[in-house]
């Protein structure tokens, strides 16, 4: 049997250097994920859709609605489309925090083409996500829009 016999012992180097290894290796696990995670995926459901216009008011449901949340550009940022039989919309920012949506007031397009100003708030609670959002037609300032959406993963 061969032995090695050193001038200075390298037993505690070793350990040191092992141990720093191993360390490094329990300490470099997959990132964790980001805070808008949960809400990552597309949501089944309807929109209650209430508002007034001078034609009167209306008060509607459209079933087979897919709302579709992806990542935004940073970790609390999302984007977002809803899908539905009478057309998409455009993609929506909403910033999250823990199980709270946040629609910040922006301009888009509505299920028909029209020009709309956003803002709402939404929840995730498990798999099913609900917001309510605000909208303003920018041509008819006096007519109120909310749209309820509900639908789960």
């Amino acid at each position: 049997m061969l032995l090695l016999r050193f001038r200075r012992p390298l037993g505690l180097p070793l350990m040191a250097l092992a141990s720093c290894i191993l360390f490094a290796r329990c300490g470099s696990s997959a990132p964790e994920p980001a805070a808008n995670s949960a809400f990552i995926g597309s949501y089944q459901g309807s929109i209650q859709a209430k508002g007034t216009s001078s034609g009167g008011s209306y008060d509607y449901t459209i079933n087979q609605v897919t709302v579709v949340v992806k990542a935004g550009s940073n970790p609390d940022e999302l984007s977002w489309t809803i899908q539905t039989p009478l057309g998409s919309t455009d993609a929506w920012k909403a910033t999250s925090r823990g199980n709270q949506l946040t629609i910040p007031r922006q301009t888009g397009t509505d299920l028909t083409g029209d020009p709309a100003i956003y803002e709402g708030t939404g929840t995730l609670t498990g798999q099913q996500l609900n917001m309510t959002i605000e909208a303003k037609d920018p041509a008819r300032p006096a007519s109120t829009n909310t749209y309820i959406i509900s639908g789960s993963k």
